[in-house]
């Protein structure tokens, strides 16, 4: 995915103030050294005499030499405190439903775990390209943004740092804290005014596999960033943005995987797109509605409609005992992870009038008390 990239700068003279970084050939000498000489310029402190001799300067590096199969490196690199005191504030305003639960980043840190990708006569190593890495986000001191494209693997992330990383579109972006994994409404005036979504939902165009798998990835994201969006209350939002992507992408022609199906109708239920009973029609099984009653029960969905959907789950007519008691634990853990005790406690209490000896009720009377 670099090439089209490229020809967008190169030929189109698009955005060519980034610079896109091809981590495979981040592994090259010459490469590195174009990156370092050729505009726009990417910030590193090594001499050309270092570049030449790259592979010698990372392999050598005693820091860097893991000794033991599964050792681990602690890294920590330095971020300017105005910045990210900034980003910190940024995170707990936007996540503010949440702001209890959230890590504290203001050292002038971040700190995470690396463990090696290559081994070599009983030793670990880091590739050239992580070395490279490291080195740039040290070199760029926080003046530039750094991205990462969405589609690379999770080993090219450098391990711990995936916990820096944000998700902004179809990217990763760099950020100076952890727990701040998208900015909702940042993503959702992507999707509201920026992707042009075009001919998706035009059977007369023809696309590849693969090309239907890269498209899927808009729905992994926007589901996240609409989960987001109902966590922080705005229910009207999100119904408009998810009817917006079924216009946009004919799912008839492009589908989606399982669990985003799942996702997508766990929202359509929560933002009243379709009524409780609606979604239980729709769900060919008991493990489909199980399914179902853990995505709302464990993602962030106070609403209404979720409560009304968990209810109508559980006092379905046709689950068994074990079936019923599944679908009460997810009711009641819905309350817990809200911290509405009234509302479990209520629950509660109904049960315990019809069968006062329920295992389930008991479990969460202890949890809750």
């Amino acid at each position: 995915d670099t090439f089209p990239l490229w020809y967008l700068q190169e030929v189109e003279n698009i955005r060519t103030d980034v610079r896109i970084v091809n981590l495979q050939l981040l592994n090259t000498e010459w490469y590195i050294y174009q990156l370092k000489h050729l505009k726009p310029k990417v910030p590193m402190n090594l001499s050309d005499n270092q570049i030449k001799n790259i592979q010698k300067l990372v392999f050598n590096d005693e820091r860097l030499v893991f000794k033991e199969r599964g050792e681990t490196k602690d890294i920590k690199i330095r971020v300017p405190k105005d910045y990210q005191l900034r980003e910190y504030l940024q995170k707990i305003n936007q996540l503010s439903y949440m702001a209890s639960e959230l890590p504290v980043d203001t050292s002038g840190y971040i700190e995470f775990k690396l463990k090696s990708h290559i081994r070599s006569q009983g030793y670990g190593f880091l590739r050239v390209q992580d070395y490279m890495i490291l080195h740039i986000i040290h070199a760029s001191q926080w003046k530039r943004p750094i991205c990462f494209s969405f589609t690379m693997p999770p080993d090219e992330m450098l391990d711990g740092m995936r916990n820096y990383l944000q998700v902004d579109g179809l990217i990763y972006k760099l950020t100076s804290q952890r727990g701040w994994a998208m900015n909702e409404d940042r993503v959702a005036d992507l999707f509201e005014n920026k992707f042009k979504f075009r001919s998706l939902n035009d059977k007369n165009v023809h696309y590849l596999n693969d090309q239907k798998a890269l498209i899927r990835n808009y729905w992994g994201i926007f589901h996240k960033m609409n989960s987001n969006l109902i966590s922080a209350g705005k229910i009207d939002k999100a119904k408009t943005l998810l009817e917006k992507m079924h216009r946009e992408i004919d799912i008839e022609y492009l589908p989606y995987n399982y669990r985003t199906h799942l996702f997508d109708l766990a929202q359509k239920g929560v933002t009243g797109i379709i009524t409780a009973e609606q979604l239980v029609d729709t769900l060919e099984n008991s493990q489909e509605k199980l399914q179902i009653s853990s995505i709302i029960s464990e993602i962030y969905f106070p609403s209404d409609y979720a409560e009304n959907i968990l209810k109508v789950l559980w006092e379905d007519p046709q689950n068994d005992k074990s079936m019923k008691d599944m679908f009460l634990n997810n009711y009641l853990k819905y309350y817990a992870k809200r911290n509405n005790k009234d509302g479990a406690f209520e629950l509660i209490n109904r049960i315990k009038e019809d069968d006062p000896q329920n295992r389930i009720v008991k479990q969460w009377e202890k949890k809750l008390n």
